[in-house]
């Protein structure tokens, strides 16, 4: 098993900077995680290039080291991107995705397994989530598998979208909070938004705000019931000039 410190000496002799601390998979001894400080000169041209980021990886594989180089632009690598990369490069059997929020000096942890996980490869997914909290000098304190959480749907968001548009991220996420659902993370809201406006039932304003377009409408339906979309959305257009 090569010494973590000759791979680190390795990397700096190659002139690569590192944003974070080199991390070794506790599944393979062999296989590490490095995230590179990535920055463009005034032409726009990436250092180090990624040609270079390949030789230095096919330099490791000779003496039989795998390295995943992570490349951070400006050596900007949020914390929610480390652990998600961390969990699936380690268990990418187990988990899909994770999110990640914090509070100040606090996380909380959302997972998205694969399939149904024991209870040691639950804990194992947790405790590997607390020891990098750890290195970020964080507390862990809530954690949750998808399906534990009270997740809001996709009709759900677009409802409220159509109810209070137009409204920017920040306000979806205190509606939908409000109505008692979690919101694991802003990039949890940002790809759910993603999502729909890929569905095009959804448009980004320039102002930033989000309003249904026609397809949307329509699918929303036309029935006006006490409870419909439109009959809601006047009766809270009511309550604002009100």
């Amino acid at each position: 098993m090569i010494d973590e410190s000759t791979v680190l000496n390795s990397i700096i002799d190659w002139n690569i900077k590192l944003s974070y601390p080199l991390l070794r998979d506790q599944s393979d001894q062999d296989r590490f995680i490095a995230f590179i400080d990535v920055k463009y000169d005034q032409d726009g041209i990436r250092r180090p290039s990624e040609k270079y980021v390949s030789e230095l990886k096919r330099y490791f594989l000779t003496i039989g080291v795998y390295i995943d180089f992570i490349s951070a632009k400006n050596g900007a690598v949020s914390i929610e991107e480390k652990l998600r990369f961390i969990l699936i490069n380690n268990h990418g059997d187990l988990i899909r995705n994770s999110f990640l929020s914090i509070d100040k000096n606090s996380a909380n942890v959302w997972v998205v397994p694969k399939r149904d996980l024991s209870p040691f490869e639950r804990d194992t997914v947790r405790n590997i989530s607390i020891e990098f909290l750890k290195q970020e000098s964080l507390t862990l304190s809530g954690f949750e598998f998808s399906g534990e959480s009270n997740l809001i749907s996709k009709t759900g968001c677009i409802s409220l979208i159509r109810k209070f548009a137009p409204i920017s991220q920040e306000n979806l996420r205190i509606k939908i909070e409000e109505r008692g659902f979690v919101v694991p993370s802003d990039n949890w809201l940002s790809r759910m938004l993603d999502n729909i406006r890929r569905s095009s039932f959804v448009m980004r304003k320039g102002d930033g705000t989000y309003v249904l377009t026609l397809a949307g409408l329509r699918a929303g339906g036309t029935v006006k019931t006490p409870r419909s979309p439109d009959v809601q959305r006047m009766l809270e257009l009511g309550r604002r000039s009100g």
